[in-house]
Parts: structure tokens; C-alpha cells; sequence
């Protein structure tokens, strides 16, 4: 109210000297209004502004400018220049519609933004979070409808690069620092040590995707690390400049310092067109000979495809030979696969097999789901597997929304990633999926369904469709919510149950091909066989 009043009864200047960087009052003549403002650049009759308050920028005239008195000074500028942290426009500029999009989504909201790093040119990065925290996931959803695309890969397609691999897990799942960041690297390192070698650093509240930093076990130094997982006091965080990971106490994990917010140094790659050449998991043989191919030597790296991984090829600069050529001569890979289209494998079940299984998901009494209880470990497996991928930067908004498309997707209950199919593609950039390994569905928004790496392909699907073989709902009606429940309330309460395959067939629906049994499903109590089918009666 002050400056409107000062600068509607004060005269222009009868000379007009503004350079660039003067503070002054200015009118904005979409409102009528004079603001504080910056001149940015100056024209013969005019000069250019930013609002400082606010943000916006204008052009004015030299009649409509006033120098800033110093009363109106003693008030820093409100409006703070901001960039969001890991994406950048998809073209060379956001598009009309993006920004569209953008504006509609973000002006005038009131929101919570977590600074990650204030830059030397006053610009400060921020992630828009909740209230924990936890960064919300409508900059998922631009990265989705392609106006933004995740940044910190500084790789461009076919371009080649020197490398050295700092972490190999398998031939499509390891990590590549580029030679020309050695320095960057060994700056950042020491940085580092001299920060956190003092005691006294606050600790952090850990949750998949937070920044971090903590010590390695194996040699005490402090990295920089992403939490991957949450474990009860334990978080497992992977080095996110090396790329290999451990599990680690909580309360080992400390706040990381603004000055140590850029991107990571590690990218995850990943060997182009490579599968195992036997069966569908990479044997400790093949881990070992790709391990000794690749390690502590360098590396030419032919970029193929951006993505998460990022698709390469790899030549030993040493020899000049191509690292998939050894591998194909060794008989330790095959080519071809990663063209073909993503499809689920069935469990092979047979007529009059038995097995001990567990419900996981029930809709009637001729429509659950059982996952074998011989399986466990390999369910586990796929979890933290799961949970590690998909908590760490590499994934990719899911593109083909076709029901049968498999994903990956973020059930809503525990927020944990399951391997997952579109089963309906609903409106609101919603689609219905299903998870695979439990047999349970739900409709999730587009920001929590992603792609899903070929990898996590190669383990059978691991929920069985069931029904109760010859049990029917009474004549002329269908199954009562109250019969799922019974059936679920005696399978939760009897543990692990015995199934017998009686008859199976194979399914197609909503898109994609499964299979379903007829059963006979049973459990011991007090030595005496408890026929489920009975209790339903």
C-alpha cells in the first residue's frame, strides 16, 4: 500500500540512466499495480523487469518506472527462482501444452518444497513433497504425458563414451561412471570426508527414494546413497555414485548437505540384446566371467537406447573387441530375446499334482488366488529386487496401456512395487491392474504404474487361479460376499493349505494368458484332514 501510494504521487524521472541488476518500482499494467522489481535489460525507451516478490517479468516503459527508496528495500525480494530437481523439459524448451499443464497444476497452490541444492546463481532446486516428506507424484505424472523427462543422465543416444563399471549385478543390470568425471568424482569424495568426518550430523527419517548420506561397512568412508528400502531399523540404500548397495542401520543414516545435492555420478546400464543362455536366470558362472570382462579396466560405451537402464554396448578399449562377441563365443549369452514382446510365464501345474500353498487373494469361492509355499524364497527374492529397482531412479512411466500390458505397480495399502498387468485402461489417466503374484486388483493413477524391466520376466507368475472343485453357489444365485469371506477367514486361519490339481485350463482374459484350476483344497488340524469345500457348506 506504501509503495502504490509513494509511486502513483511521485513524477519520472526527467532522465532515464537503469542499468541492468538496479532495483526500482515498476507498474504492472495488467493490474494497475507498482511492485518492486529488477531491471534486466535495457531498450531506448523501456527496460526490462522481474517482479521480485512475485516472479513474473515485464516489459515497461520508462515513464512507468521509479527508483526503489530505501525505505522499501529493507524487505528481502519474496519470490525465490526455482528449478525441480531431477527432470528437465523434454524438448529444448516446455512445450505450450506442458506449460499449460503445468500452471494449471502448481500457480497459486499451496504446497510443501524440500530444497535439495542452492546453486551459485541464487536458482534453488526443490522437490514438491508431503507432509513426511515424501515427494508427491504429480512431477510423475508430467514425466508421464512426456512434457518433462528425468535428467542426471548426461549420455546421449549413439553417442560413444569412456567408461569405467563400478558395479555389475548381471550383463543387464550394472553401473557405469564416465572417465571425464574422475575429477568431479574425486572432488566430490573429498568433500565428502571433510563434512561427515565430524560427529554431530543430524540423522534423517528414511523412505524409499531419500537422499542420504552413510557409511560403506567394507571400508568405513562416507558415500552419498539413495534408501532403496525400508526394513524396520534397517534401510537398505544403494551408493548412488557407484551403484552397489548394503543394508544399514537408520540411525546410520545422516541428513545430506546441500552442497552435495547434485546428480549422481553412476548410471545403471544395461547390455544390448542380451538374455541368459540357459533358463531364465544368469548363473553365478555367467556373473563371474562378465564380472572379470568388465572390472577395473576401461571401457568404450556405445549408447543404444536412454531409458532406465540405459541400453548399451561395450568394447574392451584395450583389445578393441566387443565384450557381447566374448560372451557369445563362451556360449554365457544368446541375442535376439529383448526384441521380442513382454509376456508373462505360467507355473506349470499338472492334473493331480499336490501342493502346499497359500491364499493370497479371494473373489468367490470359484475365483482365488494361492501362491505355492515351495516358492517362498523365490517370491522374497523378487520383492527386494522389486523394491530396489523401482525405488531408485532408473524406471520409466508406463507407455503401452493396452489391457494384457505387463508393469510394475505401487500398491496403494503398503506402497511397496509388485510385478503387475493392465487389466481396464479407465478414464483420468487411470488404469486397473492386477498383481500377478498375489492375484488381487486395484485402479491406480498413471504415476504409479511403470514399466516393467525385462528381468523381472523371468520368474513364473505366482499366483494360481482356483476354484473349488464342485462347489457352486445354490441354484439360480451367485456367491455372497459372506461365502469369500468364510473362505478367506478359514484359509487365514489354517496357515498353508494342501491343494490337488484336479483339472486346469488355460485362460485368456482382459488381454492376457494365465491358467486356472479346478482343486480339492484341504488342511490338517489335530491330525484329522479338514476339507475346505466342507466348511463352505
Amino acid at each position: 500500500e506504501y509503495i502504490q501510494a509513494d509511486a502513483a504521487a511521485s513524477a519520472p524521472p526527467l532522465t532515464s540512466h537503469w542499468s541492468r541488476g538496479d532495483d526500482c518500482v515498476a507498474l504492472f499494467v495488467a493490474t494497475n499495480a507498482w511492485y518492486r522489481a529488477r531491471v534486466t535489460a535495457v531498450q531506448r525507451h523501456s527496460v526490462d523487469v522481474v517482479f521480485v516478490d512475485y516472479g513474473n517479468c515485464d516489459t515497461v516503459t520508462n515513464d512507468k518506472v521509479r527508483p526503489l527508496k530505501p525505505q522499501f528495500s529493507k524487505l528481502p525480494a519474496q519470490a525465490v527462482e526455482c528449478k525441480l530437481r531431477g527432470v528437465e523439459p523434454a524438448g529444448s524448451q516446455l512445450s505450450d501444452e506442458g506449460f499449460a499443464a503445468m500452471s494449471e497444476a502448481l500457480l497459486d497452490q499451496e504446497f510443501t518444497a524440500k530444497v535439495t541444492e542452492k546453486g551459485d546463481n541464487s536458482v534453488v532446486t526443490i522437490e514438491i513433497v508431503d507432509d513426511s516428506g515424501r515427494p508427491l507424484g504429480i512431477i510423475d505424472e508430467f514425466v508421464h504425458q512426456k512434457f518433462l523427462h528425468k535428467s542426471g543422465c548426461s549420455l546421449a543416444e549413439g553417442e560413444v563414451y569412456d567408461v569405467y563399471i563400478a558395479c555389475v549385478a548381471d550383463p543387464r543390470d550394472f553401473w557405469i561412471q564416465l572417465e571425464s568425471n574422475t575429477e568431479k568424482l574425486d572432488a566430490l569424495m573429498e568433500r565428502v570426508e571433510e563434512l561427515y568426518s565430524h560427529p554431530g550430523h543430524p540423522s534423517v527419517t528414511a523412505y524409499p527414494g531419500c537422499l542420504c548420506c552413510t557409511q560403506y561397512s567394507q571400508d568405513g568412508s562416507w558415500y552419498r546413497a539413495e534408501v532403496v528400502q525400508v526394513q524396520g531399523t534397517k534401510a537398505r540404500v544403494r551408493f548412488i555414485d557407484y551403484g552397489n548397495s548394503e543394508v544399514v542401520e537408520m540411525s546410520e543414516l545422516k541428513q545430506l548437505d546441500s552442497s552435495l545435492s547434485s546428480e549422481p555420478l553412476a548410471v545403471c546400464c544395461a547390455l544390448a540384446g542380451v538374455e541368459p543362455a540357459t533358463g531364465s536366470q544368469w548363473s553365478k558362472d555367467v556373473l563371474q566371467e562378465f564380472s572379470q570382462m568388465v572390472l577395473d579396466k576401461p571401457l568404450k560405451c556405445t549408447v543404444k537406447k536412454i531409458g532406465k537402464p540405459v541400453t548399451v554396448t561395450l568394447v574392451d578399449s584395450s583389445t578393441g573387441h566387443q565384450v557381447i562377441d566374448e560372451m557369445l563365443a563362451r556360449k554365457l549369452v544368446c541375442m535376439g530375446v529383448g526384441d521380442k514382446p513382454l509376456q508373462y510365464v505360467c507355473l506349470n501345474l499338472t492334473e493331480n499334482q499336490q501342493e502346499e500353498m497359500y491364499v493370497t487373494s479371494v473373489e468367490t469361492p470359484s475365483r482365488f488366488w494361492c501362491q505355492l509355499a515351495g516358492n517362498s524364497d523365490d517370491i522374497d527374492g523378487l520383492m527386494a529386487s522389486l523394491a530396489d529397482y523401482y525405488a531408485s531412479s532408473r524406471h520409466t512411466p508406463l507407455k503401452n496401456l493396452q489391457p494384457g500390458t505387463p508393469c510394475c505397480g505401487q500398491y496403494t495399502e503398503d506402497d511397496a512395487w509388485y510385478r503387475a498387468v493392465v487389466t481396464v485402461t479407465e478414464p483420468g489417466n487411470k488404469v486397473k491392474v492386477q498383481y500377478v503374484d498375489y492375484g488381487n486388483q486395484e485402479t491406480l493413477p498413471l504415476s504409479r504404474v511403470m514399466d516393467l524391466d525385462r528381468k523381472f520376466m523371468r520368474l513364473p507368475v505366482q499366483a494360481v487361479s482356483c476354484e473349488i472343485n464342485g462347489l457352486q453357489p445354490h441354484a439360480g444365485s451367485k456367491w455372497s460376499p459372506e461365502a469369500a469371506r468364510k473362505l478367506e477367514d478359514i484359509t487365514t486361519a489354517a496357515g498353508s493349505v494342501t491343494v490337488v490339481v484336479k483339472a486346469i485350463q488355460e485362460e485368456n482374459s482382459n488381454g492376457w494368458s494365465n491358467k486356472h484350476a479346478k482343486v480339492d483344497i484341504y488342511f490338517v488340524r489335530g491330525g484329522v484332514k479338514v476339507s475346505v469345500a466342507d466348511g463352505l457348506i
